[in-house]
């Protein structure tokens, strides 16, 4: 669901360069934050998950910082760019593009077909238990 939840924000901002109103401007960023909402709850979820205890705080503060240096780097260079000239709706659509890289790598590393689940699981996702006691 990570991988899908980058093509939703790219699917938001593209929806937003060309906005032809401010309503469905806010909408399209209501999209692309919701697929943004999605990819955070899940990948903290696997990170709690599979993080040790004793490193769990260091790693989320990595995590953290990294966001916090992205979100940086990527508003000087948007300013940059439109101080350039490039408009905010090329912008947009340049940010909804590179979305589905991330996206596409995502997927293809991490997805797997209903086949190669373990009957285990797949019984566990569908909410059928299989187990038997002696």
């Amino acid at each position: 669901m990570i991988g899908v939840s980058f093509f939703i924000s790219a699917a938001g901002y593209l929806a937003f360069s060309g906005a032809p109103s401010l309503l469905f401007a806010m909408l399209a960023v209501m999209l692309a934050h919701t697929g943004g909402s999605i990819e955070w709850v899940f990948s903290t979820a696997l990170l709690q998950m599979h993080v040790p205890d004793e490193l769990r705080g260091r790693v989320f503060a990595v995590e953290y910082a990294a966001l916090t240096l992205t979100l940086a780097v990527s508003s000087y260079f948007t300013g940059v760019a439109n101080d350039a000239g490039v408009p905010p709706r090329t912008l947009a659509a340049g940010l909804g593009a590179l979305y589905m890289i991330p996206g596409t790598l995502l997927l293809a590393v991490l997805w797997k077909p209903m086949t190669e689940v373990e009957p285990e699981v797949r019984s566990q996702e569908s909410g059928v238990h299989t187990s038997r006691l002696p």
